[in-house]
């Protein structure tokens, strides 16, 4: 018995260790994702970069593709999430790493009175960023996003980041894999 199970113990080691140097070398790679996202879903961020047009709280008309270096990160929040809230210091943490080589847009979900609340979570928070008013949800629903908060980051319009919860953007580890994109 132990003669028939061998064969099949080696397959498993054999190929559990290419499949986890391949996931290993993905991650690492510059062109590569730092994590791994539905292809369909892929494309269609990759799309809705190329055509987004909104306008900030302040007037100004921001178009993703715009941003034609470094980072693009798009951040889903909403005033009543408390895990939202929690991500803007880590926010506010990159940006102060990335400089200009990072650029952030914030799209606010809030439905009820959104122009009065993103002014106050503004001054209490401190934003280093600009936000999109989303009250029908309309971007939220072109994007399919579901939970809140939402991030997707963009490297020369490509999604390298997706996450649909809290993110932890002081994360070592997360700081320095998206330094291989900016080098």
């Amino acid at each position: 018995m132990q003669r028939k199970l061998l064969p099949l113990i080696l397959f498993g080691f054999v190929f559990f260790g290419v499949l986890s140097f391949q996931i290993g070398s993905d991650l690492w790679r510059p062109n590569a994702s730092i994590i791994k996202i539905e292809e369909a879903k892929r494309k269609q961020f990759e799309a809705l970069y190329q055509t987004l047009e909104a306008t900030y709280t302040t007037g100004e008309k921001v178009k993703l593709s715009s941003h034609k270096d470094g980072l693009v990160l798009v951040n889903f929040w909403a005033s009543w999430c408390t895990p939202c809230l929690k991500e803007f210091k880590g926010i506010a943490t990159l940006k102060e790493q990335f400089g200009n080589k990072l650029n952030v847009v914030g799209v606010n979900c809030d439905t009820e009175d959104p122009e009065n609340n993103v002014k106050k979570i503004e001054e209490k928070h401190k934003l280093i960023f600009k936000s999109v008013l989303d009250p029908e949800n309309k971007i939220l629903d072109k994007f399919g996003i579901v939970h809140l908060p939402a991030n997707i980051i963009y490297h020369k319009g490509k999604v390298i980041y997706f996450s649909e919860k809290f993110t932890d953007y002081t994360d070592p580890t997360m700081i320095a894999k998206l330094k291989k994109f900016t080098k």
